[in-house]
């Protein structure tokens, strides 16, 4: 299993949890650069996946665009069977939170 130290649960339901967690960059190669520094991602820990789990892990990978979330990592935990998702991390809040922010922009 990777080790990526919990920081603060941001939020869960119905699939499990989503948490801000540490990624160390000393142990990957991140867009070219190897760096000593921690950076923050989030964690979406999955109970009990499913192939939907699984087909999510897999557009990820296949998603480079500046607009998707970045995927880093996946894994599965050997003691619970969760899947585990490594996401960039996004410091703006929610998705559903910030449409109507934006949007009151354009009316």
């Amino acid at each position: 299993m990777t080790n990526y130290p919990k920081i603060q649960k941001l939020g869960e339901g119905g699939f499990g949890e989503v948490w801000k967690v540490k990624r160390d960059l000393t142990s990957h190669t991140w867009q070219g650069w190897r760096t000593s520094k921690w950076h923050y991602a989030a964690m979406k820990i999955v109970k009990n996946p499913n192939s939907t789990a699984w087909s999510e892990v897999g557009l990820l990978i296949r998603s480079q665009h500046k607009n998707v979330i970045q995927y880093f990592d996946s894994y599965r935990d050997d003691n619970t069977g969760d899947l585990c998702i490594i996401m960039e991390y996004c410091d703006m809040g929610t998705l559903a939170n910030l449409i109507p922010q934006v949007s009151s922009l354009y009316l």
